[in-house]
């Protein structure tokens, strides 16, 4: 015979009315497995929605992640090399060349106006994602799968530019 304890409680979660979840705790038959820990037996959602919208905001955190270290992250260290002529390809040498008869502080364009070009590049495209219904973004990570990670977010090109979006939690 088991001993099953339970616990429910409410909780906020992302803006939405709290939800109840109810965890169930089990501890083995003393007489077999005498000294063994309880362990938890299983979790039940009594609000349905509550697991997939979880595992779907680490996807979408995920995939910001990615997006801003291998596309904003990488555009900008580029072109600041290409600024303050470390890349040595012949391309290189000639935009910076064209850049800097421009500019006579082109390396300075780096800091400013790179990084604004980029960010304004992926909320346009995310923009366009949010609001097309002919393209999607499907992902799946660990086991977590999801169909289109715009319909996941309250405003997918937003998830950049928030106190806690995407550039600040993880661009350099």
């Amino acid at each position: 015979m088991r001993h099953v304890h339970s616990i429910s409680f409410d909780f906020p979660i992302m803006m939405e009315p709290t939800w109840r979840v109810h965890l169930v705790v089990a501890r083995p038959n003393r007489k077999k497995r005498m000294g063994h820990p309880r362990k938890a037996y299983g979790l039940q959602v009594i609000y349905r929605g509550i697991e997939e919208k979880i595992m779907n905001k680490t996807l979408l955190d995920e995939f910001g992640k990615r997006l801003i270290q291998n596309v904003r992250d990488r555009t900008i260290l580029r072109w600041k090399k290409i600024l303050s002529g470390q890349m040595k390809a012949e391309q290189c040498i000639q935009t910076r060349s064209h850049l800097i008869s421009i500019c006579e502080n082109a390396e300075e364009l780096s800091d400013i106006l790179v990084p604004e070009v980029a960010e304004s590049m992926l909320f346009h495209l995310l923009q366009w994602l949010d609001e097309e219904e002919q393209f999607r973004i499907a992902g799946e990570i660990d086991q977590q799968k999801t169909e289109n990670l715009a319909e996941d977010s309250d405003g997918f090109a937003g998830e950049l530019f928030t106190e806690d979006g995407w550039i600040s939690r993880f661009g350099q």
